[in-house]
């Protein structure tokens, strides 16, 4: 479970998680400036955005000002086995027509590292 706003927990890769993944290598390997023969993500989160639905809602309020947060798409946080016992983080996002940017690498990661928000 995650807080509005936040990443969920981190899970096993599934069939969706992997293909952005994939999709995501070559702007990963720009990144960092290296080709990895071994690509193999084991983790993902993703970040929740806020909704009527997640937030929780209050039981009297008086309403001012009233702001929405568009979410135009979703936040990928990867965990990616790159060989040799080394690892990389990665911040891919995928919008709503489906393209998929590289927002973020962290090199020199372990597999004990936690995988979390980063920006």
């Amino acid at each position: 479970m995650s807080r509005p706003g936040g990443t969920t927990n981190a899970r096993p890769i599934d069939e969706q998680a992997l293909q952005v993944a994939q999709s995501a290598k070559a702007g990963i390997e720009e990144k960092t400036g290296q080709t990895y023969s071994t690509f193999n993500p084991t983790q993902y989160a993703t970040q929740v955005g806020l909704s009527r639905e997640t937030c929780p809602q209050p039981s009297s309020v008086e309403v001012n000002v009233l702001q929405n947060q568009v979410v135009a798409g979703t936040n990928y946080f990867f965990k990616i086995d790159v060989g040799d016992g080394h690892y990389v983080h990665a911040r891919v996002y995928k919008d709503l027509q489906q393209n998929i940017s590289v927002a973020a690498v962290q090199t020199s990661r372990t597999e004990q590292d936690t995988l979390g928000y980063f920006a």
